[in-house]
């Protein structure tokens, strides 16, 4: 029990230190250091709060984060992340932002409470819009 109070203190402690920045005006990528050195280094040894900091590492990345934490919870939204990081690994040699790794995704809810992560692209004729690369390529 004392443990679990350490951990969601500690993670209160690194959003109240988020957010602080934010509101002075860091840069996401000030943000996105500050958590990696974190994650790496100070509490590299504690997955509870490492997986907290991939949360927050997705949501200054994936503008999506916020709504499935809200809607789906945690587990969930990390799935979603996870499936997004598939979709950017199956597309590392692709850097377009409409069909490639740049593609960041949205959330999809038919209303069955089982989201997913829909890659939308907007193409013609089978081709990117952006690119030129074949939807099927």
């Amino acid at each position: 029990m004392t443990t679990k109070l350490k951990t969601d203190d500690t993670k209160t402690a690194i959003q109240n230190v988020v957010k602080s920045r934010k509101e002075r005006g860091a840069s996401t990528e000030n943000l996105k250091t500050y958590l990696l050195l974190l994650q790496t280094d100070t509490w590299r040894n504690n997955n509870d709060v490492k997986q907290f900091i991939d949360l927050l590492l997705a949501e200054l990345t994936y503008p999506w984060v916020t709504e499935g934490l809200e809607k789906y919870g945690e587990e969930t939204t990390l799935q979603l992340i996870r499936s997004q990081k598939e979709h950017e690994k199956e597309q590392e040699n692709n850097d377009c932002e409409c069909c490639g790794k740049g593609n960041k995704g949205a959330i999809v809810d038919w209303g069955d409470k089982r989201p997913f992560i829909c890659h939308f692209g907007i193409w013609e004729d089978g081709y990117c819009s952006t690119c030129g690369k074949h939807m099927d390529a």
